[in-house]
């Protein structure tokens, strides 16, 4: 049963990954909304567990304890853009279960088959929120094929929710604050900071924690 629900999230994002988001008016046509002002007095969220910085060749081999069969979260990091029509490519990708995360520096290592296998293997689901872009550029520079991604921003949208960022999502589930410092930050500095590994860990872990939580509350 739970794989079924699995494949169907899947194939849902993949038929509207495409597809413009409608556009929704009145407050009746929301179910969910989010008070952004109570976020902020709500406790500091983040990933507490053993964090895995995958720079060098070398480190590659942590990305082995991800196995087919296995749900993860998924993020991704690109330098900021300032100026109108300017864009980056990824620098950085983040796969997390519970218990760890796994930092890939993409500005380091591009996408070494030791990663690919994760991103294209279909018994790999990969949990994250706002993948279009994403994985058009992943696919576009890797020349690998992303499968099994299931999009929280799709089913929220579908769930009607008002708010469908990771911050609204956090508070909503679990009346806690994701921290967004470090988003603006340069990810393709030779050595990122604390701060950076932290925030980047946490976005990873969080998505598949409401992913778990949606299941669990049988909101899919």
């Amino acid at each position: 049963m739970k794989l079924f629900k699995i494949n169907k999230l899947i194939n849902f994002f993949n038929k509207n990954k495409n597809k413009p988001e409608p556009k929704l008016n009145g407050e009746e046509e929301f179910l969910y909304e989010i008070d952004k002002e109570a976020i902020n007095d709500y406790p500091l969220l983040s990933f507490t567990g053993k964090i895995r910085l995958i720079e060098t060749y070398h480190d590659l081999h942590h990305l082995d304890k991800i196995k087919s069969g296995m749900t993860i979260g998924f993020d991704s990091e690109s330098r900021p853009s300032f100026n109108k029509g300017e864009h980056y490519p990824i620098s950085l990708i983040q796969l997390a279960t519970e218990t760890e995360a796994f930092l890939i520096r993409i500005n380091k290592l591009n996408y070494p088959p030791e990663l690919t296998r994760i991103l294209s293997n279909p018994s790999i689901t990969k949990i994250g929120l706002g993948l279009k872009g994403e994985l058009r550029d992943i696919e576009k520079y890797s020349s690998s094929k992303c499968v099994s991604f299931v999009d929280l921003e799709t089913i929220a949208r579908k769930l009607r929710f008002k708010q469908r960022g990771v911050r609204a999502l956090a508070g909503f589930f679990f009346k806690g604050r994701i921290s967004k410092k470090a988003q603006k930050s340069n990810w393709e500095k030779f050595n990122l900071s604390d701060s950076q590994i932290l925030y980047a860990a946490t976005d990873a872990w969080v998505v598949l924690k409401i992913y778990r939580e949606m299941m669990k509350r049988k909101f899919i």
